[in-house]
C-alpha cells in the first residue's frame, strides 16, 4: 500500500486564497481537480474556475475542470459486458455496496438488478478479498 497515492480532499469554504494556497503548500499538492459542476463562487470570486485555472500556476499547481464528477449527475459506470457479473464491474461493485454505496445494475429497458455482494466475498483487515470456497481438498462440501 506505500506506493499507492492517497487521494487528498479540500474544499474551499470561507478561505481566503492565500490560507488555501497554505494548505495546499503544507501537503505538497501539485494538482487540483475541480469536481464543481458549475466551478463559480460569487462570495469568493478567487474560487471561480477561471481564476483558479490562471493563478494555481502561480504556485506550482496545475488546475483540472472535472465536471463528470460533480454531484448533480446520475451516473453509471460503463464496460463491454451486458452483464455485470462476468465483468469487473462486479469487483467496483462489491467495494462500493461493502461501503454503503447503493449500486443498481441496468440489464434492459424493463430490468434494473440491486446489487449483492458476490458470495465469497469477504472483509478481511479492511480489505475485500474473494477466498477460495473451499479451503481444503478433503474439506466436506
Amino acid at each position: 500500500m506505500g506506493d499507492v497515492a492517497a487521494l487528498w480532499t479540500i474544499g474551499h469554504s470561507t478561505r481566503g486564497w492565500e490560507e488555501f494556497l497554505a494548505l495546499l503548500a503544507t501537503r505538497h499538492i501539485e494538482a487540483i481537480a475541480d469536481v464543481r459542476r458549475f466551478p463559480g463562487s460569487r462570495r469568493y470570486p478567487w474560487f471561480a474556475g477561471e481564476t483558479m485555472a490562471a493563478n494555481l500556476p502561480a504556485a506550482g499547481i496545475d488546475y483540472l475542470w472535472l465536471p463528470q464528477l460533480g454531484g448533480r449527475r446520475r451516473t453509471a459506470l460503463m464496460c463491454a459486458e451486458a452483464v455485470w457479473w462476468r465483468c469487473h464491474r462486479r469487483l467496483i461493485a462489491d467495494v462500493l455496496s461493502e461501503r454503503g454505496i447503493p449500486v443498481l445494475h441496468i440489464l434492459d429497458a424493463g430490468h434494473v438488478q440491486p446489487h449483492a455482494l458476490t458470495g465469497n466475498a469477504r472483509v478481511v483487515d479492511g480489505w475485500l478479498v474473494y477466498p477460495p470456497e473451499q479451503q481444503d481438498l478433503f474439506a466436506a462440501t
